[in-house]
């Protein structure tokens, strides 16, 4: 009796038990996925969590696998709502290693209608940072294959009425198109992937061609009214053009016969020219050996004193000092100014004389008295009271009317002295007009 009663004790005490767990944990049971399965993968330690944002979780439960490229890389711990959008919640394995740009999408594992989460790195763009702890997938970075039910819905829409029909004469007629052609068929593809891929090189060119195209229309947009003035004006001027058709006519045809007149010169001259052309050919030679000699000398002609890449080093005021030497002696102008002539030495023999007290004839004399014919002077008249040299035979009388005797011969002129030394220190000016030593 005792045992019986303790035992039915226990049962109560049981079921309370029981009843108690049901009615603290009743509130957030969801089934048998509810609970973390033995044996999940991404449930050990280290394992990390991610959120990812979908538009649709169909058939997703906790628990369903997640997968990169086929292989189990963790599950899905939870699924709630944000708004119009999904979260779901994964769980991945530590040594799970993505971009943190990855993208997911939702993929049905059979037939049976159970999904999964697929996990990869991005196919348009490059990889970048990598997925942590704690990362969101958003959801322009999310989507979902196509599941069974869309599949046989797009086949019975396509076999009912669907076009297909359309397909099989589309098949027929182009098979009877290409039969006994293959070969041209195969040229034609070869070209066209030739063209393709030509185009695709090209892709930034055409890009910047058609932005070219897009400036010069919205330029031509602008202008319209300029456009539109300008088509309104062309009427008045083929009407000027049309009136003017005859003078137009007779203008061309005379220069057609300007042209003919011209080559008919150009041919007879042709021989001329070309001689004329071959015998400047050695003057235009020495004209380019001389090189920069030519045009450094031509900077000195619009200057009489000053070079013309020197004036601004003379010139820094309103006005300039000059200091000048000008050697004008006779040696000098016949150096500069006679040499390679007749004249050369005129002027040479013209100073010594001078220099020496000789006249222009070479004879000893003073320069003041005997153009002047004073006494004492050599052919002049005689001093009065003056004594005759010794050994001088004296003059014979001059007959009446007649002229006077000339000497028998001219005394002799004493040697010419030392040409006097020439001023080596002719001045800027001097040595412009050749004075100087060279």
């Amino acid at each position: 009796m005792n045992v019986r009663g303790r035992t039915g004790r226990r049962v109560v005490a049981g079921i309370a038990l029981v009843a108690g767990l049901l009615a603290t944990t009743g509130c957030d049971y969801r089934g048998i996925n509810s609970f973390r399965l033995p044996g999940t993968v991404g449930a050990g330690d280290g394992a990390y969590t991610v959120s990812i944002e979908m538009r649709d979780v169909t058939n997703i439960v906790q628990n369903a696998p997640v997968r990169v490229g086929d292989m189990p890389v963790g599950t899905v711990a939870g699924v709630d709502v944000n708004g119009w959008n999904a979260v779901v919640t994964v769980n991945l394995r530590d040594d799970v290693v993505l971009p943190g740009n990855a993208t997911a999408r939702a993929g049905q594992t059979s037939l049976l209608g159970a999904k999964h989460i697929e996990l990869s790195a991005p196919t348009d763009t490059p990889a970048q940072g990598r997925l942590a702890d704690g990362a969101v997938i958003p959801l322009d970075r999310t989507g979902a294959f196509p599941a069974t039910e869309d599949v046989l819905a797009s086949t019975a829409l396509l076999l009912n009425g669907g076009g297909l029909e359309q397909v099989k004469s589309i098949t027929a007629e182009v098979n009877r198109a290409l039969g006994g052609r293959e070969d041209s068929a195969r040229s034609a593809l070869e070209n066209l992937a030739t063209f393709t891929e030509g185009l695709n090189e090209q892709k930034a060119d055409i890009i910047t061609a058609i932005e070219g195209l897009n400036r010069f229309a919205g330029t031509v947009a602008r202008e319209r009214a300029t456009l539109e003035g300008a088509l309104d004006s062309l009427p008045p001027a083929l009407r000027t053009l049309e009136q003017e058709r005859g003078q137009l006519v007779t203008t061309l045809e005379s220069l057609g016969r300007f042209g003919d007149v011209a080559s008919d010169v150009i041919n007879r001259s042709k021989d001329d020219l070309v001689g004329n052309l071959n015998d400047l050919q050695p003057s235009l030679r020495a004209l380019a050996d001389s090189g920069e000699s030519l045009t450094n000398s031509l900077r000195l002609l619009p200057t009489v004193v000053f070079p013309l890449d020197t004036v601004h080093n003379t010139f820094r005021g309103d006005y300039v000092s000059l200091y000048a030497t000008i050697d004008l002696t006779l040696g000098t102008l016949d150096r500069t100014w006679l040499a390679g002539t007749p004249a050369e030495g005129s002027l040479v023999t013209l100073e010594e004389n001078l220099k020496a007290g000789r006249g222009v004839s070479g004879q000893v004399t003073d320069p003041l008295r005997q153009p002047l014919g004073l006494p004492g002077a050599e052919g002049g008249l005689p001093l009065p009271g003056a004594q005759p040299a010794p050994g001088a035979v004296p003059e014979p009388a001059a007959p009446s009317g007649g002229a006077p005797a000339q000497p028998d011969s001219p005394a002799t002129p004493p040697p010419a002295g030392p040409e006097p030394e020439e001023n080596s220190d002719s001045g800027l000016v001097g040595s412009l007009l050749g004075g100087g030593d060279s």
